[in-house]
């Protein structure tokens, strides 16, 4: 049996023997993901460098999930990033840039490399609101005033939406126009014909809509038999006029 003084003498020669292999050990190198954001144009031409865009990095491979990813760079004045001291692998670069189209672009990265990109946004391209040509604006409004909707309107006696507020509204679901109104018993009309509720329909498919909370408010013809239930008209919009004409 071995002394104890012999026992931990081979202790630390074990000790000093596993630190000197570690400290030899290569240390593995670092790279840097670096780039240039430019703004886009028409046909994809660019219009100059983006400046003050949000880059934000984000680790894809779980190797360098443990790196610590930096807080957002923002570009400099001549749209450029940089990224430094990452470890090999796979990254994710995010850039926004207010007026445009985000853009997410993954950046391979090998051990001690440096990965360079050039990302050009895309302008956003809003939606126009929704213009009634003259003629068909007449047609529309012939044919709410032949359905009666221009002169229920005036009495004042429901909710009604005319083509300008549809088309104000911003929304493209008639439905989501219409669910604050749907409350309790209402009963759907389609082009004065019972329906149900219409999922599918466009607020650009429609003239108008009446709406009517109380059975004893809503038009002759439009009162349920079935207690004080509401009514709901809509009125879909006429083909639009090839001819010009109303």
């Amino acid at each position: 049996m071995l002394p104890i003084a012999a026992v931990a003498r081979s202790l630390v020669l074990v000790a000093a023997l596993l630190t000197t292999a570690v400290s030899t050990l290569p240390a593995q190198a670092t790279g840097a993901i670096t780039g240039i954001v430019r703004r886009g144009g028409q046909a994809g031409v660019s219009t100059g460098p983006a400046v003050g865009a949000e880059v934000r990095l984000a680790a894809v491979d779980p190797a360098t999930e443990s790196a610590a990813m930096s807080s957002p760079e923002r570009t400099d004045d001549s749209g450029s990033f940089v990224f430094r001291g990452l470890r090999a692998g796979t990254y994710r670069l995010s850039v926004r840039l207010v007026g445009y189209v985000s853009r997410v672009v993954d950046v391979s990265l090998a051990e001690g490399g440096v990965s360079q990109r050039t990302i050009v946004l895309v302008p956003l391209n809003p939606e126009l609101e929704r213009v009634l040509t003259t003629a068909n604006r007449s047609r529309v409004a012939n044919m709410l005033e032949l359905r009666g909707f221009t002169g229920r309107r005036h009495e004042g006696w429901g909710h009604f939406m005319a083509p300008e507020q549809l088309a104000r509204s911003g929304a493209t679901s008639l439905l989501s126009e219409l669910k604050p109104w749907l409350r309790g018993c209402m009963i759907m009309y389609v082009d004065g014909v019972p329906a149900s509720v219409p999922r599918s329909l466009q607020t650009h498919d429609v003239a108008g809509v009446e709406i009517y909370s109380r059975n004893l408010q809503a038009p002759a013809g439009y009162q349920s038999a079935r207690g004080d239930c509401g009514s709901v008209l809509i009125w879909l919009a006429p083909p639009e006029a090839d001819d010009g004409s109303p």
